[in-house]
């Protein structure tokens, strides 16, 4: 009776792992998946666009990023050079060629992901194992996959930032822009084993 219980168990399981395996799909082929990288720039982007940079318009601008800190650094100071630019401003590649110097911050760029699963979650199934050369049984066991009825995966992208223009010769406020937050959401589902996904200022 155990035997064959034992038999059920590895059969069930083996057919499962096929199913499991058959579906699934490597995620990514780089440090970092697409999706992460999609969220943040889109989400970094937003942001920047509800920034008021009108004011800008004909000076000469020296973007000093030493106080902007923050994930993908650099697609974040080339969007904001671009969106000074696109508003009538100049950029100049050295502080004493600017008259206006502006100074760039973030308050936050990052990922927030929430999961939510009806069905059977992953579980390790334990069972004995035949015993080695006659001896004590050694403990054994076999991975079950996630059955999902119904999965819900959201991922959203965060980005906030804001900005300080002030006279290069002076130090005088001249402007201030921000804090503006931009947003970026993906959300994955599996219902009854179809899956589709839903989006918000996102590529694919």
């Amino acid at each position: 009776m155990f035997v064959c219980a034992r038999t059920a168990i590895v059969v069930v399981a083996g057919f499962v792992l096929l199913v499991d395996t058959a579906c699934s799909r490597r995620r990514t082929e780089t440090p970092r998946t697409a999706t992460e990288q999609f969220l943040i720039s889109h989400a970094a982007a937003s942001a920047l666009s509800r920034l008021e940079l009108a004011p800008l318009k004909g000076r000469t601008i020296f973007l000093d990023p030493q106080y902007l800190e923050a994930v993908d650094k650099p697609f974040l100071l080339g969007e904001l050079r671009g969106r000074i630019l696109l508003a009538g401003g100049r950029l100049a590649e050295k502080r004493e060629q600017a008259d206006t110097i502006v100074e760039a911050r973030s308050l936050g760029v990052g990922i927030d992901s929430k999961e939510c699963l009806l069905g059977i979650p992953r579980l390790a199934v334990p069972m004995p194992a035949p015993a080695v050369g006659g001896g004590v049984p050694v403990n054994g066991g076999v991975g079950l996959p996630e059955v999902p009825i119904f999965k819900h995966i959201r991922q959203d992208g965060w980005a906030g930032v804001a900005l300080e223009a002030y006279d290069a010769k002076s130090g005088e406020r001249l402007h201030a822009a921000g804090p503006a937050l931009g947003l970026s959401t993906r959300s994955d589902w599996i219902v009854l084993f179809i899956t589709f996904h839903t989006k918000e200022n996102f590529p694919y």
